[in-house]
């Protein structure tokens, strides 16, 4: 597997990818009234389009070109948001996540990093814990006309004993 950034053509891959990963995280902890319309609006190719011109998207392929999830992480000025990780549920626990995130991580140093994660994703939080984030403040939002709870995660930069950035490998 390598990563490398988005192109135009991944986009329907990506979209593919994203709505099973939300449909399978989300399907217990949301109304289907509202998990159709976020589905509909997070997956759509003018969602994904808009966030590929933004930068900041990576997806993970294999040799033969099939695209085993993504990454939507984007930069600021002390922070990277990690906006959107998906892995295709046929391909989960083959460090396709952990290999998106370290790209990010390598390429964001000396930065912290955060992602939000609804409350109950008890997959993702624990993938989150694996790989060294730790649980902060806890935003609520609304979703549509639902209320939702998310929690944001943290992962601190590492550092060497100067001080100097450590490359991360999770």
């Amino acid at each position: 597997m390598r990563v490398r950034p988005v192109r135009r053509d991944d986009l329907g891959a990506i979209c593919r990818i994203a709505a099973a990963g939300l449909w399978e995280e989300w399907h217990d902890l949301l109304r289907g009234d509202t998990l159709g319309r976020l589905l509909a609006s997070e997956c759509s190719g003018a969602t994904m389009g808009r966030r590929l011109l933004r930068g900041g998207m990576l997806v993970a392929e294999d040799t033969s070109g099939a695209i085993g999830g993504y990454v939507d992480a984007v930069p600021g000025p002390a922070v990277v948001a990690v906006m959107a990780l998906a892995v295709d549920p046929a391909r989960r626990r083959q460090g396709l996540g952990r290999l998106l995130v370290g790209a990010v991580v390598d390429q964001s140093l000396p930065e912290a990093i955060y992602t939000d994660v609804m409350l109950g994703c008890l997959q993702a939080e624990g993938f989150l814990e694996r790989l060294g984030f730790v649980p902060g403040e806890v935003i609520p939002r609304s979703q549509f006309d639902e209320v939702v709870v998310e929690r944001r995660w943290w992962l601190a930069p590492g550092r060497d004993q100067a001080g100097w950035p450590l490359p991360w490998h999770g």
